[in-house]
């Protein structure tokens, strides 16, 4: 364990540039799964919050405000912390066995920099 500086920007780099090199395809396999899910949450709901054609009907409604935010704005910030435990909980898939464990500490770098990727 390196004892004798807390924070190195280069040492950071080399770290987030093995964790990426390492794990790209499932990164980017969770972001399609968040940006999937996401989409079709969206996409229900204005389906059924604009599914009526009478422009009559929609011009009575929609004059105030829009009510699709009413939807939007909460569950953006339920997704937000929700997919955020769930990648970082991924984050830590690697502890799990011991090979994993090793590679994880042996890794150059100091707990700060492990703790703040």
């Amino acid at each position: 364990m390196i004892k004798d500086t807390f924070f190195s920007l280069p040492r950071f780099v080399n770290l987030c540039r093995k964790e990426v090199v390492e794990n790209w395809r499932s990164n980017v396999l969770r972001m399609i799964l968040i940006f999937g899910v996401i989409t079709i949450a969206f996409l229900w709901n204005g389906y059924f919050e604009y599914r009526h054609v009478d422009s009559e009907y929609f011009i009575n409604r929609y004059t105030d405000y829009d009510s699709v935010w009413r939807f939007v704005l909460p569950s953006f910030f339920f997704f937000l912390f929700g997919f955020g435990c769930l990648s970082a909980s991924f984050t830590m898939e690697k502890m799990k066995n011991k090979t994993g464990r090793l590679s994880t500490l042996m890794t150059p770098a100091t707990p700060f920099e492990n703790f703040f990727f």
